[in-house]
């Protein structure tokens, strides 16, 4: 037999209790088990035991409110999922319950066997789907623990082993800082869609009729887009171990390369702004050969940017010309361009530039994308101007039809 579900009612009223326990009682199945205490003491110590798995906690009790009760609750103990009952409905009432960390308002005048059933399984649902996300927020946080360790053991392979790379880096304190600019943006990066995600489910829970389909398919979206910001992160941060671990390009595919093009963009599509698009030309020859993993990640990158740092209703360019020998690439944005102080550390790992703050992002991309093209033997290059746009150009050596 499947175990009762442990309600307690915090309520100082007797006439109160039985109208609930009647209420629960003509719930069919019979599967919830009332326990009842009368006042705020008595209340706490019920719920410090940590024995039930829901509560009704009535807003009067005595010279304390139900309000008061429900902070003290949330403070002390992950107790459990909590609804609030009133003598009678206040909108505002019902955000400040919500706010405090109710579940649900319930107004006991409108009380019957149907909502109050419905009422408790979701709350119960909903605390466990937060605890489910606490539970995953405990896991990137010990991520971020595991690659403060991950940066630590990399700084001392650099200091025994890599004498390019100190050259880069060139003293224990530039290391140093770099390992804290690493936590400092993958703790930050990590915790604002987290955040983001939290936010929307607490909020999905509230609606539960047809009439609120279009606020939870907004917080639906939320959720995903944050969703793959997460995943975003995780692509820079795997694509930099898989270069500096000595990544080598692999035997060259053949493309037509506008339809390769294409395809892309159509992934590209859901990041648009609102009236953004994508103008895409090609001039040249179209069957080439070249490393489409690589060529792949190089557009999305820098189309990715352009989507990014572009004004809503300006248009993207991509333009791509193939020579005999090579693949040139422009990617042109009309957005808020680069600072001219900042332009000559555009590749440098985790460098954003001073007007990208409000903007999501690693500091990873363009340092991606140059890796990549130094490992092909191509080139990149850049042209912006403040306020009006920025321009990359790319050479990527490919293998022609006509030179096969």
């Amino acid at each position: 037999m499947k175990d009762k579900i442990r309600i307690l009612l915090i309520e100082d009223d007797e006439d109160d209790y039985i109208l609930t326990l009647d209420t629960l009682n003509d719930i069919p199945g019979k599967m919830y088990e009332l326990e009842w205490v009368t006042n705020y003491d008595d209340g706490l110590k019920a719920i410090a035991s940590n024995s039930f798995d829901v509560f009704l906690l009535d807003y009067r009790l005595g010279k304390e409110s139900g309000l008061d009760l429900l902070r003290k609750m949330n403070l002390i103990v992950e107790s459990g999922p909590i609804i609030l009952l009133t003598g009678q409905g206040d909108r505002a009432l019902d955000f400040e319950a919500m706010e405090a960390g109710a579940s649900d308002f319930l107004v006991k005048a409108e009380l019957n066997p149907d909502l109050l059933d419905r009422s408790i399984r979701y709350a119960i649902q909903q605390f466990k789907t937060i605890r489910q996300l606490r539970k995953k927020e405990d896991e990137l946080q010990q991520l971020n623990a595991n690659l403060e360790l991950l940066v630590h053991d990399r700084t001392a392979e650099l200091n025994l082993a890599n004498i390019e790379l100190k050259k880069v880096y060139d003293s224990e304190h530039e290391l140093s800082q770099l390992k804290g600019k690493l936590v400092s943006m993958a703790s930050h990066e990590f915790k604002t869609p987290l955040s983001t995600i939290l936010s929307s489910l607490s909020l999905i829970g509230r609606y539960t009729s047809h009439a609120d389909l279009e606020k939870r398919t907004k917080h639906v979206e939320r959720i995903k887009s944050a969703v793959q910001n997460l995943n975003n992160i995780l692509n820079d941060f795997l694509s930099l171990e898989k270069i500096e671990s000595g990544f080598t390009p692999r035997e060259p595919d053949k493309i037509v390369l506008p339809n390769f093009v294409q395809r892309l963009l159509d992934e590209l599509n859901p990041l648009l702004q609102p009236e953004q698009n994508i103008v895409f030309s090609h001039n040249g020859m179209v069957d080439i050969m070249v490393d489409t993993h690589l060529l792949k990640n190089i557009l999305i990158n820098l189309l990715s940017n352009a989507i990014k740092y572009s004004f809503e209703d300006k248009e993207i360019v991509l333009k791509t010309k193939c020579l005999t020998n090579a693949l040139e690439i422009e990617v042109t944005d009309y957005g808020i361009g680069i600072p001219e102080e900042d332009k000559a550390h555009m590749f440098e790992r985790f460098f954003r530039a001073g007007n990208s703050g409000s903007y999501q992002g690693t500091g990873l991309g363009l340092t991606i994308v140059k890796r990549y093209l130094d490992i092909l033997g191509g080139s990149i290059r850049f042209e912006s101007e403040l306020n009006k746009g920025t321009s990359f150009f790319v050479l990527v050596p490919i293998i022609t039809e006509m030179s096969v």
